[in-house]
């Protein structure tokens, strides 16, 4: 998972394409893969994906992470309604902060913005 601390209007695309690649793309082959196996093995499966509380209350300046988690939502939903037949059960989870040293740049990011202000 990555995210970054930008305006909307000043979103860099490249970061934007990168972050989608990892978190929502990177959840969506992740399922994928998953499925398939558990589908050959014939036996069910549980999938669970990390989403975010940041997927259900849209952050200020982390537009492109929390559309990518409020991406996950609907993936996993989908999914889950799709693999049910097949015993397989999709799930996600929404932390809230961990403390990280992502999440500490992203604090940091945040403090010299709010001086700003």
């Amino acid at each position: 998972m990555i995210a970054f601390i930008d305006s909307f209007i000043d979103s860099d695309p490249k970061r934007v394409e990168r972050l989608f690649d990892v978190n929502l793309k990177g959840t969506y082959w992740g399922i994928q893969a998953a499925a398939k196996q558990f589908k050959k093995q014939g036996k069910g499966g549980r999938i669970i994906n990390a989403a975010s509380l940041a997927g259900y209350e849209a952050s200020a300046l982390q537009s492109a992470y929390s559309v990518s988690k409020f991406g996950i939502r609907g993936l996993t939903q989908a999914a889950a309604k799709e693999l049910a037949v097949d015993k397989i059960t999709v799930n996600a989870y929404n932390s809230g902060i961990v403390r990280t040293k992502m999440r500490d740049a992203i604090d940091k990011k945040l403090q010299k913005l709010n001086m700003k202000q």
